[in-house]
């Protein structure tokens, strides 16, 4: 379904179209908006109200982990399936706890993770602080895959 919005459109006018989403005409940035979000059956799920609520919620969240990340340990490291970290910036992952098991590389199938204490640039990561609870997220760089462990026990 397409629909031409009126060129002629003043500040406030509306437009309903048959799906019942509403769409309100902001003249300041000639531009529409959703005003509700309404499902197939005209029910509304979200107005703009909502819509700017969330965004302002969007906003908090994101100060917030601003505020958390120089709390937390940043590096980069390469991910090594031999199963063996004995070089700065080595990660490897197994399917078993104490480094029983097969070294893997699916996040699904993780069960222990391994790190050198140095990364790639060689920036040292103590690790003497991680405690039993503490979470770990591994992100794979350039790809949309990443993998969020508890910390269930720490190893040297």
């Amino acid at each position: 379904m397409s629909y031409s919005f009126p060129k002629d459109a003043k500040d406030g006018d509306t437009v309903t179209l048959e799906n019942g989403v509403e769409y309100i005409f902001h003249n300041d940035k000639s531009r529409w908006v959703v005003n509700s979000v309404t499902d197939s059956l005209g029910a509304e799920l979200a107005t703009q109200e909502d819509i700017k609520r969330l965004q302002s919620e969007i906003v908090e969240l994101e100060e917030e982990i601003d505020a958390i990340a120089p709390s937390v340990e940043r590096g980069t490291w390469t991910f090594n399936l031999g199963g063996v970290v004995g070089s700065k910036g080595q990660l490897t992952m197994y399917d078993g706890m104490n480094g029983s098991g097969s070294p893997i590389g699916l996040f699904t199938s993780v069960k222990s993770v391994w790190l050198n204490e140095l990364d790639n640039d060689g920036t040292p990561h103590g690790f003497a602080n991680v405690n039993e609870g503490d979470l770990i997220e591994l992100f794979v760089q350039g790809e949309d895959d990443y993998g969020l462990f508890t910390v269930v026990e720490a190893h040297d």
